[in-house]
């Protein structure tokens, strides 16, 4: 039987470094626009990801490559994503994630999917 408990938490700081350090079993590129209610991390980014690493950088709102798929989320969502807790697709069918461009589906969908989800034995 598997419980549901709050016993891992994360808040991405530096998410270009944090991401660029994952592993990743799909190969796609991708904007996320984040929103951080403290400002900490709020702007644009940019996911090149090949042979299961990616190169993340930082981009002004407005410049993102064309025909990009782009979504938008909060630090909250982004950190799901990063321990692998939930699906791109299970944040944009719930709404906690917005498609704001290049709609077709394709491996952008998969980037974040992880083989096992973060796991901790200690409570806090």
């Amino acid at each position: 039987m598997r419980s549901i408990d709050d016993v891992l938490w994360l808040r991405v700081l530096d998410v270009v470094a944090a991401f660029e350090a994952r592993g990743y079993q799909h190969e796609a590129q991708l904007v996320l626009s984040v929103s951080d209610r403290l400002e900490m991390i709020s702007g644009s980014y940019l996911f090149d990801v090949s042979d299961s690493h990616a190169a993340v950088s930082r981009i002004e709102e407005g410049h993102a490559p064309a025909g990009l798929p782009g979504v938008s989320l909060s630090e909250r969502e982004l950190a799901g994503l990063y321990l692998g807790s939930v699906q791109l697709g299970q944040l944009l069918d719930s709404g906690r994630a917005v498609l704001e461009s290049g709609g077709q589906p394709g491996n952008w969908m998969d980037l974040f999917n992880a083989p096992r989800e973060g796991f901790t034995p200690h409570g806090f």
